[in-house]
């Protein structure tokens, strides 16, 4: 007889494979509003739907709340690859790689290094003639004030180069992350006001510009169960996030379930003023090595598919 995890797992693979095709509700795009730096960087974190204000779950967290680095879980290089569908068949391409450079005495410290560019522009697409070359570098620092209280602060700075020139851009982001007990963790995030880059086609070229990055302000929960063992079974991330001068809330939630040790199945769900959309991954955990895939299946927001590859430290 199968033993009681084992009928347990079969039927959370079932319902996963279910929710992958329900038919999507979204309404319209909000994952690049101006309230969020237009960044996939993270399939696990793109799978709970950018819930990762408070979870501490690998380095990538820095984007998110760079608090969260002084406490994570995996000590892990983590390479990340991203397609975005932005119209029919054209896509852009995302590449990342994050590592945590000082995990000690309390502080912990992250780098990340980003390019963005096109992937594929079809002859008879109104984007033809699009280029667009975009280097990012993350730094975050944080600092354990005590066992479970930590602070950080994170810089994002972003070059587009384009006809012998180019244009900077950047924001920065504050964060606190507070863990009164095993396995339970409250997150503080506000970005600042910055600049990002904005690439759009006119008359068959690319024109290069700059637009404002809103302040906003993120609180989120993130709930290991068992909440008394590193290795959980089940995780449950929300986040609600106020944009300084967008009408509204943004409100961000997944749920995270291993019904075997070397995988996890991911879903989750992000809702605005006026748009809805499910996102969906699933992990697996092989030891030392770990490979995450996420995929936003809506189709009235950009679609992408992105995988996270990370090989993990040793304690």
């Amino acid at each position: 007889m199968p033993s009681l995890r084992v009928l347990s797992g079969l039927a959370w693979l079932a319902l996963f494979l279910f929710c992958l095709v329900i038919p999507d509700v979204s309404l319209s795009q909000i994952s690049s509003t101006p309230s969020d730096r237009h960044t996939i960087i993270g399939a696990r974190a793109a799978s709970l739907a950018d819930a990762y204000t408070a979870d501490a779950g690998d380095a990538q967290a820095m984007y998110y709340n760079p608090a969260s680095i002084s406490f994570i879980r995996n000590r892990s290089v983590i390479v990340n690859f991203a397609v975005e569908r932005i119209n029919g068949s054209d896509n852009l391409m995302t590449e990342n790689l994050t590592l945590p450079v000082v995990m000690t005495q309390g502080w912990g410290m992250g780098v990340g290094i980003t390019y963005t560019h096109v992937g594929h522009i079809s002859p008879d697409s109104p984007l033809n003639g699009l280029e667009v070359r975009q280097f990012g570098l993350d730094l975050a620092v944080a600092k354990a004030i005590y066992t479970p209280l930590s602070f950080g602060i994170a810089v994002n700075l972003l070059y587009g180069p384009y006809g012998g020139t180019g244009l900077v851009g950047g924001s920065a982001m504050i964060g606190m992350h507070y863990s009164p007990s095993p396995g339970i963790s409250y997150g503080l995030a506000y970005q600042t006001a910055g600049r990002r880059l904005r690439y759009s086609v006119e008359n068959g070229a690319t024109v290069l510009s700059r637009d404002n990055l809103h302040q906003s302000l993120q609180l989120g929960l993130s709930i290991l169960l068992p909440t008394s063992s590193r290795n959980h079974v089940a995780a449950v991330s929300l986040a609600s996030q106020k944009s300084m001068g967008d009408e509204g809330l943004v409100y961000k939630g997944g749920i995270e379930i291993l019904p075997f040790r070397f995988l996890a199945l991911r879903v989750g769900y992000w809702v605005g003023p006026s748009s809805a959309v499910g996102r969906y991954g699933m992990g697996l955990l092989l030891g030392t090595v770990s490979l995450d895939y996420a995929l936003s299946p809506s189709k009235s927001e950009p679609q992408f598919h992105q995988v996270s590859l990370a090989y993990n430290f040793s304690d």
